[in-house]
């Protein structure tokens, strides 16, 4: 029951966030999401699969965003 209100708390709170945005914004949220995407199906595609996924390889799919970022602006 309180997971439930949680879940409808943080829905409500995110469709606010959204609401409240310009379409610039909710285009830049959008693009972060789809390059978020990109990067770690790129990521784990290349990745070997009978190996676990560490935080050390989460951080470095987080570290390319980054320096692709860096790099477009």
């Amino acid at each position: 029951m309180a997971k439930q209100k949680r879940v409808e708390h943080e829905q409500e709170q995110s469709t606010e966030l959204l609401n409240n945005l310009g379409h610039v914004e909710k285009m830049e949220v959008l693009t972060g999401i789809a390059d978020l995407k990109e990067e770690i199906g790129t990521y784990l595609a290349s990745f070997d699969p009978s190996k676990p996924v560490t935080s050390a390889d989460v951080h470095k799919i987080f570290k390319n965003l980054a320096q692709k970022r860096r790099r477009m602006s």
